[in-house]
């Protein structure tokens, strides 16, 4: 009866310790796609707020002169200010979404950024000049904020897997104990 004992008492814990693993396991996976997907969506906002400083930039020059307007092609204008409103799309889209893939300063700051771009001006130059001084700001901003998220992610997951071996150890050391009596 002993043997048989010591036989369901050894399934049971093989089973525990298998269910165990399957969740800690799924979750290490859940928290790295999370991880992931906070990543993506930092780098596709950080890279909508430099097209729209280059956009910006690239207005400016041709409002002080330093490139010529009638030397640019229709194509060209079309195509810079549909990059533009690309990037404004992109920036508004993780507004939206929020809190759901980046953090709540993140979102905090994009509404900043908008409101901050839609300023009543009467000259085009100080528009552009808000703009870009918004779309700075803002990225200069998000970066402290995106790495502190993605590192507080990377933490998080590292105490996960931390744990989950402490727990493993924890179960070595008490069937080794087991097994000494």
């Amino acid at each position: 009866m002993g043997a048989l004992s010591s036989a369901f008492t050894g399934i049971i814990i093989a089973v525990i310790s298998s269910w165990v693993t399957v969740q800690l396991s799924l979750r290490r996976f859940q928290k790295e796609k999370i991880w992931e997907r906070k990543f993506e969506a930092y780098i596709k906002i950080i890279e909508a707020l430099h097209n729209v400083k280059d956009y910006m930039a690239t207005e400016e020059n041709f409002e002080i002169g330093i490139r010529n307007r009638e030397n640019a092609s229709p194509e060209y204008f079309s195509n810079s200010f549909a990059k533009y409103r690309t990037a404004n799309d992109e920036v508004a889209k993780y507004r939206s979404i929020g809190e759901l893939i980046i953090s709540e300063e993140a979102v905090l700051l994009l509404n900043e950024y908008f409101k901050n771009t839609n300023v009543n001006v009467t000259h085009y130059m100080d528009e552009i000049n808000s703009i870009w001084n918004a779309a700075s700001s803002c990225l200069t901003k998000l970066l402290i904020i995106a790495k502190e998220d993605l590192n507080e992610s990377t933490n998080s997951y590292f105490i996960s897997i931390f744990i989950s071996k402490m727990y493993y150890l924890k179960q070595y050391l008490e069937r080794d104990n087991k097994h000494a009596d």
